[in-house]
């Protein structure tokens, strides 16, 4: 997780190629504070994107928990400019499991 935090945190280059190329509703991806990202993606099927500040290790607000068999997050509330919540974000992780075939 902190190679992917520090892919979302930290400006440069070929982060922003990288948190824009992950996702092609993403338009803007970057961190404006050390744990604030500011996002411009299409989210819950709108037509139109949305502007938000994730707040990561602020879950205020956040309904959703950490899924059974993850282990590691990146979570937050995802807030207006004006600070009001409109909702969250939680990344998660798990190492996957490399199935055999035969």
């Amino acid at each position: 997780m902190q190679r992917i935090t520090a892919i979302m945190m930290e400006n440069s280059q070929a982060h922003l190629a990288m948190n824009l190329g992950s996702n092609p509703d993403h338009y803007v991806l970057q961190s404006i504070a050390p744990t604030i990202q500011e996002v411009i993606e299409v989210t819950g099927g709108s037509p139109l994107p949305t502007r938000f500040f994730a707040h990561y290790g602020d879950e205020e607000g956040l309904k959703s928990t950490l899924t059974t068999g993850y282990k590691v997050q990146a979570a937050g509330s995802a807030r207006l400019e004006n600070g009001t919540i409109i909702g969250g974000v939680r990344h998660q992780v798990k190492k996957r499991r490399k199935w055999l075939s035969f």
